[in-house]
């Protein structure tokens, strides 16, 4: 396969996540966007319509393509995040997304690169780590072995030799102290937590008012019994659970009292 047919197929995912996202596509749209003549990218429709028979329809009127109701594609996995990300958040302030920027604590990228090779090499960090639940720092040494996101920021997973089993570390308040080689033989156990596959589950609030139930059935699709069931990894159901909690809902205004969403069914199983 040559350059040509890549840059071919390039252009056809292309022309395929246009007209999904927007219900439309055209000659110019690939003109625009590659810099190709009409003829060519009237060829790269012709093309789709062959590839794909009955996703686009001709409108006259428009003198564009439409997406036609029910269809699929088959060049690409429609991704939400992806199509906003590249067609609608053109530049922050300027574009049609706002983004919430959580504070968070500085990651230099020494620290981050340091540990990302730790992690790729197989490397033991000698490192000062502040602890918020014990509320002081001190030296440890640690194997990392992965990288966990909550959603709202990093942690490395990693194997504590002093404490003899593997923890979640907040990137950002690590400091390298010393890096390892990776030793031979090196004897640690298998991290189960993040091998095994759990199941977070919670009930939605009996206290809510019945609409407001009835809102987030269709929201989180819980079963009859309003259980939320959430497959997750072991090492991430501490987070999954995080995160339920913390949605409320203002049961009483205008004084503010707040009720969960979601309330505990049981601890996480497998």
């Amino acid at each position: 396969m040559d350059d040509a047919f890549y840059r071919t197929r390039y252009r056809l995912v292309y022309l395929e996540r246009v007209a999904y996202w927007y219900g439309r596509v055209g000659r110019g749209n690939l003109m625009e966007e590659f810099q190709i003549s009409g003829v060519q990218a009237s060829a790269d429709l012709q093309r789709y319509l062959e590839m794909n028979p009955g996703a686009l329809g001709y409108d006259l009127k428009r003198k564009r393509y439409l997406w036609s109701p029910g269809a699929r594609p088959v060049l690409h996995e429609p991704d939400f995040e992806e199509a906003v990300g590249e067609f609608l958040d053109v530049g922050e302030g300027m574009g049609r997304v706002l983004r919430l920027k959580y504070p968070q604590r500085k990651v230099p990228d020494a620290l981050r690169l340091g540990v990302f090779r730790a992690v790729a090499n197989g490397q033991v960090l000698r490192v000062r780590y502040g602890s918020v639940n014990s509320g002081g720092v001190g030296e440890r040494r640690l194997l990392p072995t992965g990288f966990g996101n909550d959603g709202f920021r990093w942690h490395v997973r990693a194997y504590c030799f002093r404490n003899a089993d593997y923890r979640d570390f907040v990137l950002g308040r690590l400091e390298i102290l010393e890096t390892e080689e990776p030793r031979k033989g090196l004897d640690v156990p298998v991290d189960a937590d993040w091998e095994a596959m759990t199941e977070v589950r919670m009930r939605l609030n009996p206290k809510l008012p019945g609409e407001v139930r009835e809102i987030l059935r269709e929201d989180f699709s819980p079963d009859e019994d309003d259980v939320l069931r959430w497959p997750v990894r072991r090492a991430l159901a501490f987070y999954a659970e995080r995160y339920l909690k913390s949605l409320a809902h203002p049961l009483e205004k205008p004084t503010g009292k707040m009720v969960a969403w979601f309330v505990q069914d049981g601890a996480p199983t497998g």
